[in-house]
């Protein structure tokens, strides 16, 4: 019988590397060198790695599983089985390779575990190392809690202050804490904006960062100046696990002052968006793709490409040139509001009549999740019987839970998405029936919202603007607006009748049937979806 080829594993993790107990990489290849040698053993590769083995996903012990199952080696020599895994899905991989035959041997100095031993001596040891981690994490949890109680905190101290490892406790920063009080007392002066700030903390007051073991820089960004000023870390109180604290360092600002802090960044960001043009970020121009910007000049609003790479052209479009286009596009779209009232009865009767067909298909669907169901149950059955080995059951387990989870999704999404496409239909009827007299006397945000509703696409070209519809009033402006032109007349008030269905001859009333039909397959086709609020001056698109 040829001899076994081991690969040689040593780990160490970053949990383990101040355990004076637990012996180091060095140790453990020594130890191993040393039974290579005694029992004449053929090691191939010498592995070692410095990582947790609490989760999944380490590189080198995934490679060294590779390297066994492509027969580059037979089997692997560690210092103790704890070395290779500390979690579930490692330890099942390397029990159904021991198991298998794929891995000949797993040999410590302490045991040898061979393919023929009882798995409940391996998954035993196995969950004795999953244990530990479990355990572990309780306890670390659980003192960092404490620590959090005692006003200690957990983590690294934010700008201002330090920790100090050997004193293990963190102190104020004697160069930066002053320099962030002066940051908020700025603030609270009203007399900077943040950016001025930002500016003047690294060109006048010489702040630099406290330096980072992958900083390539000291400044301190605009962004993480805006995270400093909303931290409540500076006012006594830090968040741990989703709970709140308070620290017992002294505080940069009052918790008074902080608020107000808040306050006015607050307030200064709701001016800036306050202050938006209608329809910034809507258009793009046409040669280089990029959104255009706004400016006003002599009293109007402006809106032109920006011409960052040379090859556009900078003229623009007046605000109120490109509100004309939209009104002209929404004249196309807008319907009687006849229309509206014929769609809603029309699928109202739609509804009706596929209401069977959807209960049927909840019902199948329903069916199909409770056979899953049994499915898993049998599974279960055959596999404490042992009539299916463990890798098979989580195979078979799997595909019936992915079944499982499809078929649910599928139930829960029947009825949903029909009637969602039924509500697309009526918000697109409502639009084109009110859109064009709600535009014309609706402020800036309104206005937005209509437009972004109606077209597809926006593009600016030397001055003029093109508008791409939206699909979904591609047929209001075809079919619907024909259809809707001879209604006028079999209005069911003037002919007092309850609804269209009785006022219009049916022939015509079936034509609405079958175009509406058609039209909301393609609307749940394509998974389109429209919403909208009729509100003034309040959008929900």
């Amino acid at each position: 019988m040829p001899s076994l080829r081991y690969i040689q594993y040593a780990r160490r993790s970053s949990e383990e590397r101040s355990n004076k107990q637990l012996k180091s990489i060095q140790g453990q290849d020594g130890a191993l060198a040393d039974l290579a040698l005694q029992l004449s053993l053929d090691v191939v590769q010498n592995l070692e790695e410095s990582r947790t083995a609490k989760d999944p996903g380490r590189p080198i012990f995934n490679d060294m599983l590779k390297k066994i199952e492509h027969g580059k080696a037979d089997a692997i020599l560690c210092w103790h089985l704890d070395r290779l895994t500390r979690n579930e899905i490692d330890s099942g991989k390397l029990r159904w390779m021991l198991r298998k035959g794929i891995i000949k041997e797993i040999r410590t100095p302490h045991r040898v575990y061979l393919p023929g031993d009882s798995l409940l001596i391996t998954a035993v040891e196995s969950a004795i190392g999953e244990q530990f981690i479990v355990d572990l994490t309780h306890k670390v949890n659980r003192g960092m809690k404490l620590k959090c109680q005692n006003g200690e905190i957990p983590f690294k101290a934010p700008q201002g202050y330090l920790n100090n490892r050997l004193a293990k406790k963190v102190e104020i920063d004697p160069e930066r804490f002053p320099l962030i009080q002066k940051i908020f007392q700025t603030v609270l002066q009203k007399s900077h904006s943040v950016a001025e700030i930002h500016r003047m903390m690294h060109d006048e007051w010489g702040y630099h960062k406290r330096a980072y073991k992958n900083s390539t820089t000291h400044e301190l960004s605009l962004n993480a100046l805006h995270q400093l000023l909303s931290n409540p870390f500076y006012a006594g109180c830090f968040s741990w696990q989703g709970e709140m604290y308070t620290h017992n360092l002294p505080c940069v600002v009052t918790k008074n002052d902080f608020d107000r802090v808040q306050e006015i960044l607050g307030k200064r960001a709701q001016k800036k968006t306050a202050n938006r043009f209608a329809y910034s970020g809507l258009i793009h121009c046409a040669t280089c793709g990029y959104c255009v910007t706004a400016e006003v000049a002599k009293g109007h609003t402006y809106y032109h490409c920006s011409n960052r790479f040379g090859t556009c052209t900078k003229k623009g479009i007046r605000e109120e040139k490109l509100e004309e286009e939209i009104d002209d596009l929404l004249k196309t779209i807008t319907i009687d509001p006849i229309f509206e009232g014929m769609v809603k009865e029309v699928l109202s009767d739609l509804r009706q009549a596929e209401s069977d067909t959807t209960q049927a298909l909840l019902e199948s669907q329903q069916k199909a999740v409770a056979d899953v169901k049994r499915q898993k149950d049998a599974l279960l059955n055959l596999f404490l019987q042992g009539h299916l080995s463990e890798a098979e059951y989580a195979e078979k387990k799997q595909e019936l839970s992915q079944r499982e989870i499809n078929s649910n999704l599928n139930l829960s999404q029947a009825d949903a998405n029909s009637e969602g496409c039924f509500q697309t239909i009526e918000n697109m009827a409502k639009f084109a029936t009110t859109a064009r007299s709600l535009f014309m006397a609706s402020d800036a945000p309104t206005k937005r919202m209509i437009a972004s509703a109606l077209g597809e696409e926006y593009l600016l070209a030397h001055g003029e603007i093109s508008i791409e519809l939206n699909p979904l009033f591609v047929p209001v402006r075809t079919s619907f607006k024909k259809l809707t032109k001879n209604l006028k007349r079999f209005e069911p008030q003037k002919n007092r009748s309850q609804n269209w269905k009785a006022a219009i001859p049916a022939s015509q009333y079936h034509v609405w049937q079958t175009t509406l039909c058609q039209y909301r397959k393609n609307v749940c086709t394509h998974n389109a979806d429209f919403q909208f609020s009729w509100k003034k001056g309040r959008s929900n698109s």
